[in-house]
């Protein structure tokens, strides 16, 4: 792990490659950059295409994107299963498209906990939160 201003950036091993990604608890989901785009554009990863639309001060603004229906993320020694993760193809202009994403809770959310530690430098997860099927009211 190491910090970029005041972002963690952590290497976390996606398909197979070990890549830099920030960390960001607030985001609500994983979305990949350009940079990711470029590197697995050629592989087959089951990719659909999509449409994102954003909201600000000057309006609404849509862009091609792509889904990435399942992503593989290991993290030390747990696989993390991220679902519909989004692909930006195009650069965005932000500090992003130098790495390779930003990943958001629907890491975080997958286990019991999460540690950054600032002293070691290390990110690590705790246990998978396992799904309990529902019980019946008899």
């Amino acid at each position: 792990m190491y910090m970029r201003q005041l972002v963690p950036v952590v290497n976390l091993r996606a398909n197979g490659v070990a890549l830099p990604f920030t960390l960001d608890t607030g985001a609500s989901g994983t979305d990949l950059s350009v940079r990711y785009y470029e590197r697995f554009k050629d592989s087959d990863l089951s990719w659909k295409q999509d449409e994102d639309e954003s909201f600000g001060a000057g309006g609404s603004i849509k862009r091609r994107i792509y889904k990435q229906p399942l992503l593989r993320l290991a993290v030390g020694d747990k696989i993390a299963l991220l679902r519909d993760v989004s692909i930006t193809p195009r650069k965005m202009n932000s500090g992003l498209d130098e790495l390779y994403g930003n990943i958001g809770q629907d890491l975080f959310r997958s286990f019991e906990s999460f540690t950054l530690d600032f002293t070691d430098m290390t990110f690590k997860i705790g246990k998978p939160i396992t799904q309990q099927a529902p019980q019946s009211r008899n």
